[in-house]
């Protein structure tokens, strides 16, 4: 399993999980657009999912097991 949700995420909008943020923000809800990665598949063995952060467009990189749940 290669994330959290064990399900194919390329394309899809998840919500990232609060607790991989900074203390002390106050309540977050971090949304990533997955593109590409192997975190992306139910079934590789890596977990590294590469998109970009819908609020602001900037890319970035999270872990498959920091999703919490996609976003319909």
């Amino acid at each position: 399993m290669s994330n959290a949700l064990n399900l194919e995420l390329k394309g899809k909008t998840v919500l990232v999980k609060a607790e991989h943020f900074k203390e002390g923000t106050g309540p977050i809800r971090m949304y990533f657009v997955c593109e590409d990665g192997f975190g992306c598949d139910s079934f590789t063995s890596g977990t590294k999912i590469f998109g970009h952060w819908k609020s602001d467009g900037e890319k970035g990189m999270i872990n498959g097991y920091s999703v919490e749940k996609i976003i319909e």
